[in-house]
């Protein structure tokens, strides 16, 4: 799962528009808070710091497991090269 700041339990935004994160003691910028990072400290909360998504952080689900006869997946060079012998 991708981490974001802005789902993190630690960061507070209070109303001068800059995040805190209380584990770093660290002031972060909103711009911050929206990109991926990978902090070992990270404690998944899914309410948003930043109060733009009210419904809570919903993660997307892992894609289903295709069936190999319709969607054969990544195809090997020593494959291509068999069937060019063929």
């Amino acid at each position: 799962m991708a981490q974001f700041c802005r789902y993190c339990d630690h960061v507070s935004v209070p109303g001068t528009g800059m995040a805190y994160c209380e584990a770093r003691n660290v002031l972060m910028t909103r711009e911050h808070l929206k990109h991926t990072n990978d902090c070992d400290i990270f404690a998944y909360n899914p309410i948003d710091a930043l109060r733009t998504n009210r419904a809570g952080h919903q993660p997307r689900r892992d894609a289903e497991p295709c069936d190999p006869e319709i969607c054969p997946g990544q195809t090997s060079i020593f494959d291509l090269e068999k069937k060019e012998e063929e």
